[in-house]
C-alpha cells in the first residue's frame, strides 16, 4: 500500500470517530499526515506544531492533538480561531499564519 493510500485510509477512519475515541487516534493522525512528506516539510510543520502546543499548554504534540481532538467539533474550531487570534496578535504574514493553521 503506498504513503497516500495508507494516508487516505487512516483519514477515512478518523473521519468517523467521536470525541473520545478520536483521543486514541491523535497519534496516528499527526504521523499519517506527516508521512510521504520531504524532510524539510516535515521540519517546518513540526515547529509550527510545536507551536500550537505551547499554546494549548501540551506537554507533547500528540497531547496537543487531543486537546483539538477531545472536546468536540465546537470546542476545536473555537481552539482554531483562538490559535489564529493569537498568530495574528504576533503579527506574522498571511502566509506563515495559514501554514501554522494548516499544520
Amino acid at each position: 500500500m503506498t504513503s497516500s493510500a495508507k494516508r487516505s485510509a487512516i483519514s477515512t477512519r478518523l473521519a468517523v470517530l467521536s470525541p473520545a475515541s478520536a483521543l486514541s487516534a491523535a497519534p496516528h493522525l499527526v504521523a499519517a499526515w506527516l508521512d510521504g512528506r520531504n524532510e524539510r516539510t516535515r521540519r517546518a510543520y513540526a515547529q509550527d506544531l510545536d507551536d500550537f502546543r505551547q499554546f494549548v499548554g501540551g506537554r507533547t504534540i500528540d497531547a496537543a492533538a487531543d486537546v483539538l481532538l477531545g472536546r468536540g467539533h465546537g470546542a476545536a474550531n473555537g481552539t482554531a480561531l483562538a490559535y489564529r487570534a493569537h498568530l495574528k496578535s504576533r503579527r506574522l504574514s498571511s502566509a506563515t499564519i495559514n501554514r501554522h493553521l494548516a499544520s
